[in-house]
């Protein structure tokens, strides 16, 4: 399970974080779509077992013993005893295999549906959560205990920042890894990394200019 935290800008005060965020949850219904075609199963099944044969079947035949020790899966091991001879099989073999289970997902051409949004990211989402108190207004100092929302022009962002960098757990990234951009007013960052490094460099909120949007827009 993961766990990233978000900034929400609202420029309209009738806006909320629920409706901003409601078109990225997992368990949004949506009208089904083609998610895989017939021929993108076999061929993604092929690569699969060509995969696992040039490397875990190879393990396994180095040292049956130690690899079924290490991986204490009879079904699993099963499989892998298995692939030589799969390699061998027909592309509707190789279909028919791939498609046990998803028999209610597939159309009249035996292409793969989906009911999942396409556009999901988060299966959960709260205001603060694991990240509560991340905001620091103006005043406060980076011992404060925070908020989860506030005014830009109230947002001390160089004590936020310092408070970072003092304590890992709030989110710290590398130098060199970006932010990704979630939705049109939001971004996020990786996971927190939970052992400090001295490569640690700066976190979300050295991305002073992602604040630059108008002193009265509501953070959260």
């Amino acid at each position: 399970m993961g766990f990233f935290s978000v900034a929400v800008f609202m420029t309209d005060k009738n806006q909320s974080v629920d409706e901003l965020l409601a078109p990225y949850d997992e368990e949004l219904c949506v009208e089904p779509f083609l998610y895989r075609t017939k021929a993108e199963i076999i061929e993604q099944e092929r690569e699969k077992l060509q995969w696992d044969f040039k490397h875990e079947y190879r393990d396994w035949q180095k040292d049956p013993k130690a690899y079924e020790k290490e991986h204490n899966d009879p079904s699993y091991i099963q499989y892998l005893k298995s692939i030589p001879e799969r390699m061998k099989w027909t592309d509707e073999q190789i279909y028919q295999d791939a498609i046990k289970g998803l028999e209610d997902d597939l159309n009249e051409n035996g292409d793969q549906m989906s009911y999942r949004n396409p556009n999901t990211r988060f299966d959960h989402q709260e205001t603060g959560g694991r990240f509560k108190g991340v905001l620091i207004r103006k005043g406060a100092g980076p011992e404060s205990e925070g908020c989860d929302e506030a005014f830009v022009r109230e947002i001390d962002f160089e004590a936020m920042h310092q408070r970072a960098l003092a304590e890992p757990y709030l989110g710290h990234i590398e130098a060199d890894e970006p932010l990704f951009p979630l939705v049109g007013n939001a971004y996020r960052r990786p996971p927190a990394r939970s052992e400090p490094t001295e490569s640690l460099q700066y976190s979300l909120i050295d991305h002073r200019q992602l604040f630059q949007v108008g002193e009265n827009v509501k953070a959260q």
